[in-house]
């Protein structure tokens, strides 16, 4: 349905297409990928067009597929497709696409801004770029292209992070032990 070639490593990013998500950065971060490597956005806002125009102007058109925004239970589609996942904020509150990205399995791209560095530790449940350096998140999304080693020890322990800090059962288990603490 989009135009991936079969084997082009796909970078999935999942966000509302506005200034503070930084997909601007990403759609640059291209320019300094292998030509084979591909974006897919899934998500819309104001910052449709603009970005669509940056593609087009970058002449990168045929390496970044839209998707618009999709239903919530229609996203482990678009997870199961893709090889990284990469949201380079520029601010952010927790972020919980980052959380459902590595219990999909996925290695994980961002920035150290807000309450992305509560869950993305660099070489351990993901890789940390600079904010607003579309160099910087290439070589980040390169690393993993290249080093299987790292890629896979990252999804292992971001794997375990959110099973072990999120699940419904650790998350009762935290609230449970609160509401002890107070009563």
């Amino acid at each position: 349905k989009y135009s991936i070639p079969e084997q082009a490593p796909v970078i999935l990013t999942i966000s509302r297409l506005t200034k503070k998500n930084g997909i601007e950065d990403l759609i640059k971060a291209l320019l300094h990928l292998p030509h084979e490597a591909h974006l897919l956005i899934v998500g819309g806002g104001a910052r449709e067009k603009y970005l669509k125009d940056l593609a087009k102007d970058l002449q990168l058109s045929h390496r970044v597929d839209w998707v618009g925004e999709m239903p919530h239970d229609q996203l482990s589609a678009y997870f199961a497709a893709a090889d990284i996942f990469c949201r380079p904020s520029i601010s952010e509150g927790l972020g919980i696409v980052f959380l459902e990205a590595m219990a999909a399995g996925l290695p994980v791209v961002a920035t150290a801004v807000g309450g992305i560095t509560d869950i993305v530790k660099q070489e351990e449940t993901g890789l940390l770029a600079k904010p607003r350096d579309p160099k910087d998140i290439a070589e980040k999304i390169g690393r993993l292209l290249l080093d299987t080693a790292l890629r896979d020890r990252i999804i292992a322990r971001a794997l375990a992070f959110v099973q072990n800090g999120y699940s419904w059962d650790s998350l009762a288990e935290r609230l449970n032990t609160i509401f002890v603490q107070l009563s």
